[in-house]
């Protein structure tokens, strides 16, 4: 039961943060394809989602930083004041959680 309370939680807290750092505004920012070839506007598209994978990488690590300590915390059973612990190792933690298939899925959903 917990476990299910807890991923209710997390969707509810992605739902806040999404907004919050204007998530969808960004993935919907598109290159100018007008009088492009195919090639052309592949090479465009997978560049323009490059620079807004960038930028929401800014906006989670740069403009809202305790905000993602917070869900990366929810995600791995850990409280935001022991995710900000400087003794609190971050990168196996997050590196573990890229290693999950679900979780790259969802990330990579959002480059398309």
């Amino acid at each position: 039961i917990e476990a299910l309370q807890r991923t209710a939680e997390i969707a509810n807290r992605v739902s806040e943060y999404i907004k919050k750092i204007g998530f969808n505004e960004i993935r919907k920012k598109m290159p100018e394809l007008a009088g492009s070839s195919d090639e052309e506007k592949q090479t465009a598209i997978a560049e323009q989602g490059f620079k807004n994978l960038l930028e929401i990488v800014n906006k989670c690590l740069v403009d809202f930083p305790e905000e993602t300590l917070e869900i990366l915390g929810l995600m791995t059973y850990k409280t935001l004041d022991e995710m900000k612990d400087e003794n609190t190792a971050l990168f196996p933690l997050i590196y573990d959680l890229f290693q999950d298939p679900a979780v790259i899925r969802f990330l990579s959903s959002f480059l398309k």
